[in-house]
């Protein structure tokens, strides 16, 4: 997104990932932002599109932040 050694991971690829680590993942959650998810510094219609958009997937479904609840046997 900002340079080319930054990496964006689904929901099923951290899960594998943490899994393959040794952690149990007791909680994930994905956020919509409003910069770059909601596209708040574009105009109004882009800005309609991204919300209904984000509506209809899910809010907790798209976006570039991910948090995570994660234990280690």
């Amino acid at each position: 997104m900002e340079s080319v050694g930054t990496k964006a991971y689904t929901r099923t690829e951290f899960v594998v990932m943490a899994s393959e680590c040794g952690f149990t993942i007791d909680e994930i959650d994905t956020a919509a932002s409003p910069f770059y998810d909601l596209l708040e510094r574009y105009a109004l219609p882009t800005r309609i599109g991204a919300k209904i958009l984000a509506c209809i997937l899910g809010r907790n479904k798209c976006g570039w932040f991910l948090g995570a609840v994660m234990t280690k046997p």
